[in-house]
């Protein structure tokens, strides 16, 4: 039972540290980006809290990817190879064994799809366009 707690572990942690990191990069870029809309209405604080209400809709898109590599990343762990080769030598199924490792992803993805991400995203995205389009209509006149 150890090996299959450690394997899950393992899996998990790997998974989301690929996620954080693509967040990671993904985040930086998007400030980046956001900076040409800084004014007196839309400071940096405004960008930073849009960006961080607006990054769970963002990270949806590279769940999968992060998925990959971080499972593709955890084969080249020995004790994690030597664990799965102890779980397959005591009879587990490779189909029970892709259920175990990828129910979690598909879960977290599927609760982010529905529940969590669209409401924070939507008020994020209102709340930006107010700030950047009073400042646009501030300059036009």
């Amino acid at each position: 039972m150890k090996a299959y707690k450690y394997i899950f572990k393992k899996s998990m942690l790997s998974f989301l540290g690929a996620l954080l990191i693509i967040s990671a990069i993904d985040f930086a870029f998007n400030f980046f980006s956001e900076i040409k809309n800084i004014n007196e209405n839309y400071t940096y604080q405004d960008a930073l809290s849009f960006l961080v209400a607006t990054e769970p809709y963002r990270m949806r898109s590279f769940i999968y990817i992060a998925a990959v590599v971080g499972f593709l990343a955890i084969f080249v762990d020995a004790s994690f190879l030597r664990a799965f080769n102890t779980v397959r030598q005591a009879g587990l199924n490779k189909t029970k064994y892709a259920i175990m490792i990828f129910a979690p992803v598909f879960l977290l993805s599927t609760a982010s799809y529905e529940f969590i991400v669209p409401d924070l995203t939507k008020s994020a995205v209102e709340l930006r366009k107010s700030k950047v389009s009073n400042t646009t209509e501030n300059t036009s006149r």
